[in-house]
């Protein structure tokens, strides 16, 4: 049979199955009740859907693992029940538990009245390593049944306990019994005699001879030392002190009459407990999560034109001039016409980063009620349902905005909205990344042109500087009084300057040779020199320029040098 099945062994069964197939004979089966397992328990899972802030689809689960403990423990596991299968352990419930731990937080289900005092404390030990080890949390559900041993596993490895309004926990104590055939064996007639070193203590618990004196005092003080143990656990895990557990005399407390005494945390469902766990284990930021002042941060973008040059490189018929600076500062009058852009409209644009709500902690599940809901500590019965109301319409009016009810769909609906909104960040920072650009191809633009017009006093030294990057190599960039003009003016500059008629005539490049100045004077008498060097031919093979041109040119650069050591052009 599969799972776990209780029956309880009366003769109206044995007759009934009178020449069937024999389950179970035993002389002292009959009125005991057993519990019968096919096989040894495992851990299970409960599990919740986490989003990806990315896209709403499904990322991973929130898992909480669930070990369930069920009926009287031994100290060892096995199948060592006359009549029955599966037995439940100390240890069994550890290596569960260890092996539930590894893998997320605990929640322990136990229907139990406890059992055997011998190992329990090892095996506790041994569960308490695993989950600080993991930094895990562990709770623990009466299902519906926590008694003794059972509460000592729950008290000290549980950081929470959490009861039906039926279920019952407690019965701290220990007890143990001693049984004497000593009556029985005489009136059978059979006596039993014992021979002792070093004295009568070594029978002190023989069930042959009546129970001594010297057995009843190490009896009770047995019990009493795993009893102290107990409730030293009880008073640690669940901060009840021992006056108070010696009051409760191994009482037995059921549903809210067991948070008042301590012994629980709360009256609640399974379904209850098991979604306060997934929660917690997910640090999900619900309405139950504490508001901070902390803000998001911006974050890097992996927009390639991010790294792009907001000045585009000048075209070549600037000449061979080196390229322009490829990390030159942005147009300083971009930010400004956005914010003018933005002022024209009917409201102004909010950017999507801005609208995003601020980060919530996680909330800390040791926290008072009145705590997490934003409150201080000991706010009353009223303060309390007055800001859950004001959650619980927040919350409403969140699944009317995202059209979700239940709890996961409204969680994957708002990770999908912080999915648009991040999208939509990236899309806006493209926008005004292209703003940038154009109106630095246009300042560029500008500039070119006022070169190219021949202007005095704007020649290509004047409006164009020259920087060397680490690695030797020019870059060009717009100097430092027209980078910084605002761009309308500087365009309204350029247009009047190639309108007065002061630049017009031959449209000449800082690179254009001036012929007539270079037939002049000394210079004329090397000309045909410059022309008939190795360097100048070689460049005009290599480039399939002019030669009279860069005859000129070279004559400019090197004067009247020995040509035959001319550096190559």
């Amino acid at each position: 049979m599969a799972g776990q099945r209780t029956f309880q062994l009366t003769p109206q069964l044995l007759a009934q199955h009178a020449g069937g197939e024999v389950l179970c004979l035993d002389r002292l089966a009959e009125g005991r009740t057993f519990r019968l397992y096919e096989e040894k328990p495992t851990i299970g899972t409960y599990q919740q859907p986490h989003y990806s802030v990315e896209s709403s689809e499904v990322e991973e689960a929130t898992k909480v693992i669930a070990v369930h403990v069920l009926g009287v423990l031994e100290q060892r596991s096995g199948y060592h029940d006359v009549c029955g299968g599966w037995t439940d352990g100390h240890d069994s419930v550890a290596d569960r538990m260890v092996e539930a731990l590894a893998a997320g937080d605990v929640i322990m289900i136990i229907d139990s009245p406890g059992g055997a005092a011998a190992g329990v404390e090892e095996a506790i030990r041994r569960v308490l390593q695993a989950k600080a080890e993991h930094g895990r949390r562990v709770y623990a559900y009466a299902d519906e049944l926590i008694g003794s041993a059972a509460y000592w596993w729950a008290c000290s490895v549980a950081d929470e306990i959490y009861v039906p309004r039926s279920g019952v926990v407690g019965s701290i104590g220990a007890r143990a019994a001693h049984a004497s055939m000593a009556g029985t064996l005489k009136k059978q007639g059979v006596e039993v005699s014992y021979f002792v070193w070093p004295g009568e203590g070594k029978i002190s618990f023989a069930s042959e001879r009546p129970l001594s004196d010297v057995g009843r005092a190490r009896g009770d003080r047995d019990v009493a030392l795993v009893g102290e143990a107990f409730a030293q656990a009880v008073a640690e895990g669940r901060g009840i002190s021992m006056e108070a557990i010696v009051e409760l005399n191994a009482d037995c407390l059921t549903g809210q009459a067991a948070v008042d005494a301590g012994l629980a945390d709360g009256v609640a469902s399974l379904d209850d407990v098991i979604n306060h766990a997934l929660a917690v284990a997910s640090g999900e930021e619900s309405n139950m999560a504490i508001k901070t002042e902390e803000q998001d941060q911006p974050e890097a973008t992996e927009d390639p034109m991010e790294e792009a040059s907001d000045e585009p490189m000048p075209e070549e018929a600037m000449g061979d001039d080196p390229e322009p600076d490829a990390e030159a500062e942005p147009d300083p009058e971009a930010e400004d016409d956005e914010e003018d852009e933005e002022a024209e409209g009917d409201e102004p644009q909010a950017s999507a980063r801005a609208r995003r709500p601020r980060r919530s902690a996680r909330v800390d599940v040791d926290q008072s009620l009145a705590e997490i809901l934003g409150l201080q500590p000991g706010a009353s019965g009223t303060a309390m349902k007055s800001a859950a109301l004001r959650m619980r319409g927040t919350l409403d009016k969140v699944s009317a905005a995202l059209g979700a009810t239940d709890h996961d769909d409204l969680v994957g609906a708002a990770h999908a909205a912080a999915s648009d909104l991040k999208r939509l960040d990236k899309v806006e920072g493209q926008n005004k990344k292209l703003v940038r650009q154009h109106r630095a191809e246009r300042r560029m633009a500008a500039a070119k042109k006022l070169v190219a017009a021949n202007v005095p006093g704007f020649a290509r030294g004047d409006v164009f500087v020259d920087n060397v990057d680490d690695r030797g190599r020019r870059k060009m960039a717009l100097a430092p009084e027209f980078q910084s003009m605002k761009l309308e003016a500087f365009e309204a500059m350029v247009t009047r300057k190639v309108k007065s008629g002061r630049g017009r005539g031959v449209v000449t490049t800082p690179f254009t040779v001036d012929r007539e100045a270079a037939a002049r004077g000394p210079v004329a008498s090397s000309l045909k020199a410059s022309e008939e060097s190795e360097a100048v031919r070689r460049a005009a093979k290599n480039t399939q320029l002019d030669p009279k041109e860069l005859a000129a040119s070279h004559q400019a650069l090197f004067g009247n040098q020995n040509h035959a050591g001319d550096p190559a052009i």
